[in-house]
């Protein structure tokens, strides 16, 4: 009996060597390909990669990028809520995904990435529209920057996280009338914002000096606080 328990150890051992060893092969082909630009290729063995590990971020996240580039954009978001059902969290995912497509050098292709994925998961969709806020944010995307911080608003209206973005969007697209009323927007609800009171300040300098002084003496006395 002992020697029967030893002979399927022995077996068991070996099998989960080669399992490994296997994988450790395979992970170094899929890289391989990926660094190459080989979209297709990589994609297949990054999948077959999950198939050993269906916990691994870095996988998925490579796997998406890898079959989102090839083309097969159904695929790539398939994979995410694979990537979901195995306890993988959304940000997480999404930061490494955006992460891979900049080293992939097509970051643009992150934005439509995320647009595809807010047709599919309706039920993402504020989720979704804050991660495309902080892509554009990413890019200095003026207009839609602007558009998103408005969407991510319309229920929180005095976020000023999301009226401090509005007001940036506003100000790269050159607007800045738009933009100080939007800083104007943050004092009233946050009066010892320092960030709007140097904006304010800055933006009110020649229309207003008074007042341009009055907003950085009171920006200079809360930073010394």
């Amino acid at each position: 009996m002992r020697r029967v328990i030893l002979l399927i150890t022995v077996i068991a051992t070996a099998l989960l060597a080669t399992a490994q060893d296997q994988f450790e092969r395979r992970a170094v082909r899929a890289d391989r390909e990926y660094a190459f630009g080989e979209w297709a290729p990589a994609a297949t063995l990054y999948s077959l990669l999950i198939d050993q590990r269906p916990d691994s971020l870095q996988l998925y996240s490579r796997a998406i990028v890898a079959y989102d580039l090839a083309g097969d954009t159904i695929t790539s978001i398939n994979l995410l809520e694979d990537a979901m059902s195995h306890g993988i969290g959304l940000s997480a995912l999404l930061e490494t995904v955006r992460s891979d497509f900049f080293q992939a050098a097509d970051s643009d292709a992150f934005g439509p990435y995320l647009l595809r994925m807010r047709d599919r998961f309706t039920w993402m969709q504020r989720a979704i529209d804050n991660e495309l806020l902080r892509h554009y944010t990413f890019r200095h995307d003026g207009p839609m920057m602007v558009h998103y911080a408005q969407v991510m608003l319309r229920p929180i209206p005095d976020s000023v996280e999301y009226l401090a973005l509005l007001a940036q969007g506003h100000l790269i697209c050159g607007n800045l009338t738009e933009a100080t009323e939007v800083w104007r927007h943050i004092l009233r609800v946050d009066p010892d914002n320092i960030d709007a009171l140097l904006y304010l300040s800055y933006a009110t300098e020649a229309s207003d000096p008074a007042q341009s002084a009055q907003l950085l003496r009171r920006a200079n006395t809360l930073l010394r606080k």
